[in-house]
């Protein structure tokens, strides 16, 4: 995928919606635990884009991507705070 278009796409309110989202959920957890937060938060992307394929909503690859975006995002700045705090 071309920087551009991630980009462009990132002005859509569902994707700025799952990559915040993915970023408070491993940025809460991993403050504590870095890893488990990474891992907890792209679960949660992914399944709540099963969930949307169940009828629910519509899934979008995109959607998954920006949700583990903000969690590396998120994970990076929690590994930080780790290291500061423990």
């Amino acid at each position: 995928m071309k920087p551009i278009i991630f980009f462009q796409n990132f002005k859509q309110p569902d994707k700025r919606k799952h990559f915040f989202v993915g970023f408070g959920i491993s940025l809460l957890v991993g403050v504590f635990l870095p890893w488990l937060g990474l891992v907890l938060a792209c679960v949660a992307g992914a399944i709540k884009e099963w969930w949307d394929s169940k009828g629910h909503g519509t899934p979008e690859w995109l959607d998954f991507i920006f949700t583990c975006v903000g969690v590396i995002c998120a994970f990076l700045i929690a590994l930080i705070i780790h290291a500061l705090i423990w």
